[in-house]
């Protein structure tokens, strides 16, 4: 070891006397150096010892494991670091199973390593023997489990890998090796006939499970229908099965049936909906295997439902059990209801109608199915309400009102001791009201003046002045009549308009004009006398107020006539 001394010095004395700034050191031992410069001097002491070379690391000799073992490897070195092959550090390590393990150990002279190697033993088997076995009059049982690498110990001590008997009892073995040993027993009996096989009464399964069939029966061979060879046999269908097994004793078969059958399942149907007193038959579709009971926990294979409610039905056998409902409603036939009284509208004006509040259905005349409707038009309003028991109806009509009152009053001459008839009368319903305080439609006037009539109705109000005027040419007595109203309704009465002259009267000419209340001409006439049917090109006229002007001209033996007249005639049927 060569010990450098660094300070800022001048002189440096060993204890071997030498002054070299450096020392070599190659023994153990005490060694001691003074140092000095132009200020003063100081010493120290350093004791060098020899340490031992890095030993050589041995984790012992590989080695083998059964795999429940565990393994210790410890290493105990002074003065060294440990790394293991997990990198772990410590002095001691556990591993289990075979693997390759390593360590390495360090210290200021040098590093060792070691690998141990550990390989698997073979875990004891699983000692099987078969099952008890039947010994037949001069028969010979060998056992020859065929298990390698262990070491064999019969129940009679002997340890050969196979035995052979010919004698009723136990049969006991036991296999060992490093990891372990495992023993199996079976029972010899002896057996005079051959086996007796019985696979018991047929057998019914659920569809969709497997049902194994076995004999329970050891110590034979088994040959089934399809040539398997298995002690059972699983089926998921319909199947007769047959079995033959045999020993050296003798042999036996027999058959059985395996019938599946469905889970039951019942079936009620759809929800219902039943109206007034229905009934309703619930049936259940069980088979004679099958048990019912319903919600109530009736029995019967039909349920008789008049009340609303759920109904139940479970159907058990065999399978388990399987459950059905059904909701059952009943429902009242739509009320009677009213849309209210037929109605008269003014043009431009129109009204609500409403159902009436109901879960059933609603079926208007335009197909429509809301609450209400606005009734506008000149129509036969209708509404339907149905449900799946029935339905009820109701209608209203609509009338727009079109009658205008036509008052067609003009210039009106009158003859002291006369009396002229003002009629304003409609062929609708109206009211009258005249500046006189009548409310009749005619008054009848004896004096000259202007008398106004007004006319209404629900949506019109209609007002005209008559204005009689006193005539120049009087005649003492009127020598005409002309009526307000004819009926040509074919019952001989009344049925033509024609003016009517009194018997002193020469009739010189009538000339009379027919207008509708719209002012259209429907009828003229010349002839002498004036007669008018009710008819327009051959059709009859619709009941109404029609208005006339006449042009009358004759003698009343003292002087000649005339008058220019203008009324109204009503024509009715």
């Amino acid at each position: 070891m060569i010990v450098p001394v660094f300070a800022d010095v001048d002189n440096w004395l060993w204890q071997d006397g030498s002054t070299d700034s450096t020392f070599l050191v190659n023994t153990p031992g005490l060694y001691t150096v003074e140092v000095s410069n132009g200020c003063g001097s100081a010493n120290d002491t350093l004791n060098a010892s020899l340490l031992p070379a890095i030993p050589p690391l041995s984790l012992g000799n590989d080695t083998s494991l059964c795999s429940s073992e565990t393994l210790l490897l410890e290493i105990n070195i002074p003065g060294v670091s440990i790394t293991w092959f997990d990198g772990s550090h410590s002095n001691q390590i556990t591993v289990a199973g075979d693997g390759i393990y390593t360590a390495e150990i360090e210290n200021t002279c040098g590093v060792s390593s070691d690998t141990l190697i550990v390989t698997p033993l073979p875990d004891i088997p699983l000692l099987n023997l078969g099952p008890d076995q039947f010994l037949c009059v001069g028969e010979v049982l060998i056992f020859n489990p065929g298990i390698p690498d262990v070491q064999y110990l019969w129940q009679d001590g002997t340890t050969a890998s196979s035995y052979s008997t010919t004698q009723t009892g136990w049969v006991i073995l036991t296999i060992s090796n490093e990891c372990g040993a495992s023993t199996d027993s079976l029972l010899i009996t002896e057996s005079t006939d051959g086996p007796q096989l019985n696979l018991g009464p047929d057998v019914t399964g659920c569809d969709g499970s497997t049902v194994t069939i076995q004999s329970g029966i050891t110590g034979v061979t088994y040959t089934w229908q399809d040539g398997s060879t298995n002690p059972f046999f699983q089926v998921t269908d319909d199947a007769e099965l047959m079995l033959h097994i045999a020993n050296a004793c003798g042999m036996d078969d027999d058959t059985i049936v395996v019938h599946f059958i469905t889970p039951p399942e019942p079936n009620l149907g759809p929800d219902t909906v039943l109206c007034g007193n229905e009934i309703l038959t619930l049936t259940s579709n069980a088979d004679q295997e099958t048990e019912m009971t319903w919600q109530d926990g009736s029995h019967a294979s039909v349920f008789i439902v008049s009340t609303a409610g759920v109904y139940s039905l479970e159907h058990t056998n065999f399978c388990g059990a399987k459950i059905d409902s059904v909701t059952v409603a009943y429902v009242v036939s739509p009320a009677p209801f009213s849309l209210g009284p037929d109605v008269v509208l003014c043009p431009g004006e129109s009204i609500l109608l409403n159902a009436p509040v109901t879960m059933d259905q609603l079926l208007w005349q335009d197909g429509s199915d809301s609450a209400m409707i606005t009734a506008a038009d000149d129509q036969l309003y209708s509404l339907t309400i149905f449900n799946t028991c029935g339905s009820t109806y109701d209608e209203v009509n609509v009338d727009i009102d079109s009658d205008i009152p036509v008052v067609p009053f003009d210039t009106m001459m009158i003859c002291p001791g006369e009396v002229l008839t003002l009629d304003a009368s409609q062929v609708f319903d109206a009211q009258y009201s005249w500046n006189t305080g009548a409310s009749v439609p005619s008054i009848d006037v004896v004096m000259p003046g202007e008398y106004m009539v007004t006319v209404m109705t629900p949506c019109y109000t209609i007002s005209n002045v008559a204005n009689v005027i006193a005539a120049v040419d009087c005649e003492p007595v009127t020598q005409f009549f002309i009526p307000n109203v004819f009926s040509p309704n074919g019952d001989d009465i009344n049925e033509v308009f024609t003016v009517q002259f009194n018997d002193g009267a020469e009739v010189i000419s009538v000339t009379g004009d027919i207008f509708d209340r719209w002012g259209n001409l429907v009828f003229s006439s010349q002839e002498q006398p004036f007669s008018w049917d009710g008819a327009f090109n051959g059709k009859l006229m619709n009941p109404g107020v029609y208005v006339y002007r006449f042009t009358l001209v004759y003698s009343n033996g003292l002087t000649v006539v005339t008058k220019q007249l203008t009324g109204d005639i009503t024509l009715m049927r």
